[in-house]
């Protein structure tokens, strides 16, 4: 399991089993925010700032060579970040596609696509994924087939669960 403690700070525990309580918690990252992990959990995109400010937070790409190694090649997504910063992503299964809340104003968060050819290569494009006619959307997690996104949307002052589907053909 992976997560950010009550500072913001991420952290990963293990279990073997269901039954099994949780090990002791190791950092993961230092200064990092919300993260995603692709298939093989030897990549992670996290956002590079831990308090979720909306100040000029941009993503970043880390990878390891097996499960339990350190975390290395930090590599930023090459697109524009936004003005007041890009946060929450959401890695496909295969590393190939990114999602993920673009702040271009303080009061207004949309969800953003981007993909790459390659794992070799930075995320370079990104456009705005039409959603909802709100104006906050935010938190994308996508389906292990890629084919389901979900995602919360400000109604009314209060976040609620939306899901999208489509057809990757």
């Amino acid at each position: 399991m992976y997560y950010l403690d009550s500072s913001q700070q991420p952290g990963a525990a293990r279990r073997d089993s269901l039954a099994e309580a949780w090990s002791p918690s190791t950092e993961v990252l230092p200064s990092a925010g919300p993260a995603d992990f692709g298939a093989n959990d030897l990549r992670l995109m996290a956002g590079s700032k831990a308090d979720r400010t909306m100040s000029t937070s941009s993503l970043v790409e880390y990878s390891r060579t097996a499960i339990g190694g350190m975390w290395t090649s930090e590599r930023a997504p090459t697109f524009v970040a936004a003005p007041f910063g890009d946060t929450a992503p959401a890695l496909s299964r295969d590393g190939l596609e990114l999602f993920y809340e673009h702040h271009s104003t303080a009061d207004d968060w949309e969800i953003y696509r981007a993909v790459r050819t390659s794992l070799n290569v930075a995320f370079t494009t990104s456009e705005l994924v039409p959603l909802t006619a709100a104006r906050i959307h935010g938190d994308p997690e996508l389906s292990d087939d890629g084919r389901t996104l979900y995602f919360t949307v400000l109604v009314g002052g209060d976040f609620r669960i939306y899901v999208a589907t489509r057809d990757p053909t």
